[in-house]
């Protein structure tokens, strides 16, 4: 039997990066928008949030009768509905959030800023 070793193969990825490299990484803008006012947002997604919120603080026997109430009452539709739009929606800023993140470390990494070499947290006086 053989005991010969596998070759390594190193990605670009795996490869320290330089600052020259960091600074050519480019990135395309993207066209999004938030139509949303505030209250808006509030008025949307909020109440979904906080009766999930109530759901999961309580156990079966506490849980059982209040769902049993909202079938008798025609509303567990509309809130699996609901709770699908909100969750769906926060899954999209989970990612608009991952893409400024990321564009946001390029710079700062093209800067010369890195997780040990942190930016000032006040303002920096040039005078």
């Amino acid at each position: 039997m053989s005991t010969k070793r596998k070759t390594i193969r190193h990605r670009n990825s795996d490869k320290p990066s330089t600052p020259e490299s960091r600074k050519a990484l480019k990135f395309e803008r993207i066209d999004v928008e938030f139509n949303y006012t505030n209250e808006e947002w509030i008025e949307r997604y909020i109440p979904a949030i906080r009766f999930a919120f109530e759901v999961i603080k309580k156990d079966r026997a506490e849980l059982e009768p209040i769902i049993a109430g909202m079938c008798r009452e025609g509303l567990v539709q509309d809130l699996l509905q609901g709770w699908c739009a909100t969750k769906d929606r926060m899954e999209c800023l989970v990612e608009f959030l991952d893409t400024a993140f990321t564009r946001t470390f390029v710079v700062l990494n093209g800067l010369g800023y890195s997780p040990t070499n942190l930016p000032p947290s006040s303002p920096i006086r040039t005078n």
